[in-house]
């Protein structure tokens, strides 16, 4: 990492949406896995830096971001451990997803699906498949499966015949790369921007977080009504009176 220069890491539970054009020179890579811990150290890796603590004991309920300049190219890293959570509801799983989206607008060039083969079951491969089903692209041409090995060893407790063959893995990707066997940090950069190179700059897209015209309409209508209730005079003399409350309370303190 440069002297000097600070990493962004963000962590936030409702994050902001960024513009295309902030976000439009990087490419966007999502980090998928069940193993935050794995997932952090490969987001490290294609980082160039220690972005991320890899020593937490407790995994982020969250999407974790940063951005980094690696190689002369800029990088916007989501690593999204959390959606692999069990036990999480459809409906869980998608507002999670929403919110890796929003920190990913408009969506992300590559997938990087970190998996340790031999706790990889039957459970996550339908979590997976309920996640690749939400966007709107075929995200195998997207993908590139790095495969790891548990620090832990968590899968000597997984019965061999609940885990996924290696056969049904390499279906979901595109380019596989085996961390653990000195992976190549320019093959795996190249190889990244292959898959951009044949998608022609393309992204996936998430089809429950583009806003049908009705649907933005409707926003639209639901926006200039709030808009107008927060212009009443009874509103404004509310908050005029909560603010004489906590500015004694600052004073107090």
């Amino acid at each position: 990492m440069t002297p000097g220069k600070k990493s962004e890491s963000e962590y936030p539970l409702r994050p902001r949406r960024r513009s295309s054009l902030e976000d439009s020179p990087y490419m966007r890579i999502m980090l998928l896995g069940k193993n935050y811990q794995e997932n952090r150290r490969v987001g490290n890796f294609i980082l160039g830096s220690n972005v991320f603590d890899t020593d937490i004991i407790w995994p982020p309920q969250y999407c974790e971001k940063a951005r980094e300049i690696v190689e002369g190219k800029y990088i916007a890293l989501i690593s999204a451990s959390h959606l692999f959570d069990n036990p999480l509801s459809e409906n869980e799983v998608t507002e999670r997803m929403r919110e890796c989206m929003f920190l990913c607008d408009p969506g992300p060039h590559v997938i990087v699906l970190v998996i340790q083969p031999e706790n990889f079951t039957d459970v996550d491969d339908k979590r997976l498949d309920f996640i690749f089903r939400s966007f709107s692209d075929d995200p195998q041409k997207y993908t590139i499966v790095m495969k790891t090995q548990n620090p832990q060893r968590a899968w000597l407790l997984v019965p061999v015949e609940k885990c996924i063959s290696k056969e049904v893995i390499a279906e979901r990707s595109r380019f596989q790369f085996d961390f653990n066997s000195g992976c190549s940090h320019s093959t795996l950069l190249m190889n990244m921007e292959k898959i951009m190179e044949e998608n022609r700059g393309d992204y996936l897209k998430w089809e429950k977080f583009v806003l049908a015209p009705t649907e933005v309409q409707h926003h639209e209508e639901s926006t200039a009504q709030k808009t107008s209730e927060l212009k009443s005079p009874k509103l404004k003399n509310k908050c005029k009176y909560y603010i004489s409350i906590l500015k004694k309370i600052t004073i107090i303190n």
